[in-house]
């Protein structure tokens, strides 16, 4: 379940790593990333055609990635 994560952040794979199990919040946001990459993947849409879900996803997708750049910076990875 972790493909996502580990495709975005290739280089922190191991900071993740321990980040999870060390943090049970940052296991929630880890989980709600996973979750929010797995369902706009099975929305996949002509790039011509809009879907305001799909837009709030991206724009939450990218809110989750800031939040996990800034824990693992905060963590010292």
């Amino acid at each position: 379940m972790s493909a996502h994560i580990y495709k975005r952040f290739p280089d922190r794979i191991e900071a993740i790593k321990t980040a999870l199990q060390a943090d049970d919040d940052f296991g929630e946001i880890f989980a709600d990333y996973e979750e929010i990459c797995t369902w706009l993947a099975a929305r996949q849409r002509p790039a011509n055609e809009s879907c305001k879900e799909c837009e709030r996803a991206v724009e939450l997708r990218a809110e989750l990635e800031q939040e996990i750049s800034r824990v693992l910076k905060q963590k010292g990875f």
